[in-house]
């Protein structure tokens, strides 16, 4: 049974773990930094503005909190994919482009009553990809366009535990208080690539191009609470009255060094035949390892959550996030860090879903509704420009009832506009789907013998 258990996590991680890397975009921000911070690839919290803190499904695992973990009503696969459109104004040159990806992969284990959750899952810390260029004129005879391209991404292999405890449970209350706390592990693994290539108009001038390359290898940690509390109508009676509960949650991630192998060479081409054919690689060259030090992250999340006598619910929730990245330092050669900032992030949403799934009496008061809108800054600027973030979402899950195990389907929206003042404005639009089921309860049953 454990041997089975192994084999298939270990089976997925493999075929999961390539699909996670042919993420393709054209962001013209992730040329900055270490690229663009994944705003979720979880197809629920995109629906929730990006809200990932607070346990609004007890199926659904959260690989952003491993407090949430313990709160698992058993043993959960997950998984996820993107679609999305990206266009933009401004000084760079870009065409519209569209892709897709894989978004995340995860297992939690969770005995029924236990108060321990442990999960393993794989998804992405931050994604570069661009193609991009912009005039430049030396004189009146000579110019060009100036080339910038980049690929490439870091992804993570999350392992992590919580352990919850429950308090004030008594015959004349239905809940008492919980709390758990969580611990989560990353092995940061993946490669980034950044070019940027002078392409003059006259024949009599030599191209050139600059590559650089980064092979990243690192560990890092996450730690968190969640905590929930009853506030009005905790009775006891015959029937479930009315509930109001809060849940509140936070999540510290501390500084870590993000390190890598580094390679960067130059290249001197000529075009002929409309080919680049190299004349020099060796006038530049680094090839070793470096590192960034990545600042630490705080997260803060609180929910309301109001129980009818339907066996529904509606919650109302917040989050906010900060990172604060103006005195980072690094040793990777282009990395400039006189571009970073502090980064502010801040997300609301609202759920709603009228019946639970036994006492709805049609197909659209089974499922569950979301909006949610989120707004900051991001870590980096453009020419002391601030990058301005502002997304709305919304999304909806839609229960399996012909499964024989707790499936849903999770679909959401999401609208996100970048601005860094005048100079560049990135809009994207992506649909995520998401899938959800407990299949393995048998194994976590005592067997009975006659």
């Amino acid at each position: 049974m454990k041997a089975r258990l192994f084999v298939f996590v270990i089976w997925m991680s493999l075929y999961t773990a390539p699909l996670l890397g042919q993420y393709t975009m054209n962001d013209p921000f992730s040329r900055w930094g270490i690229g663009e911070k994944i705003v979720h690839d979880n197809a629920l919290s995109k629906g929730l503005g990006g809200v990932s803190l607070v346990p609004t499904d007890l199926n659904v695992v959260l690989l952003d909190n491993p407090a949430s973990y313990a709160w698992l009503k058993e043993t959960t696969f997950q998984s996820s994919m993107m679609m999305h459109e990206t266009k933009y104004k401004g000084n760079f040159s870009a065409s519209p482009y569209r892709g897709g990806q894989v978004g995340e992969v995860s297992f939690a284990f969770k005995r029924q009553g236990s108060p321990f959750g442990f999960a393993v899952g794989l998804n992405n810390y931050s994604r570069v990809g661009y193609n991009m260029g912009q005039s430049f004129a030396i004189n009146d005879s000579v110019g060009g366009d100036m080339l910038y391209s980049g690929e490439g991404g870091i992804h993570q292999l999350v392992f992590g535990g919580a352990r919850s405890f429950a308090w004030g449970a008594d015959s004349a209350h239905y809940m008492g208080q919980q709390l758990s706390f969580g611990v989560n592990g990353y092995f940061m693994f993946g490669a980034m690539s950044f070019h940027r290539k002078m392409d003059f108009n006259s024949t009599q001038m030599f191209d050139t191009r600059f590559d650089q390359w980064l092979e990243v290898k690192t560990m890092r940690y996450d730690f968190s609470v969640i905590h929930q509390t009853p506030l009005l109508g905790n009775f006891k009676k015959s029937g479930k009255q009315h509930l109001l509960m809060l849940t509140t949650s936070a999540i510290y991630s501390p500084s870590f060094d993000l390190k890598a192998n580094e390679r960067i060479y130059g290249v001197s081409t000529v075009p002929y035949a409309g080919e680049d054919i190299t004349l020099d690689t060796g006038y530049v060259l680094v090839s070793g390892k470096g590192k960034l030090k990545t600042p630490d992250h705080l997260k803060l999340a609180t929910m309301l959550t109001w129980l009818n006598k339907a066996g529904g619910k509606y919650s109302l929730g917040a989050q906010y996030s900060a990172q604060d990245w103006t005195d980072v330092s690094t040793s990777f050669s282009l990395n400039t860090v006189d571009n970073f900032r502090k980064s502010n992030r801040y997300a609301g949403f609202i759920e709603a879903q009228p019946f639970s799934i036994d006492r709805s009496n049609n197909f659209w008061s089974s499922i569950r509704y979301r909006a949610g809108y989120t707004w900051g800054t991001e870590y980096i600027q453009l020419e002391g420009q601030p990058v301005e973030l502002k997304a709305w979402s919304a999304g909806l899950t839609i229960p399996l009832r012909a499964s024989k195990s707790s499936s849903s389907l999770h679909f959401s929206f999401q609208s996100i506009t970048k601005k860094a003042g005048d100079l560049l404005t990135v809009n994207q639009n992506v649909i995520a789907v998401g899938f959800q089921m407990q299949p393995f309860e048998k194994w976590f049953l005592v067997r009975k013998y006659d």
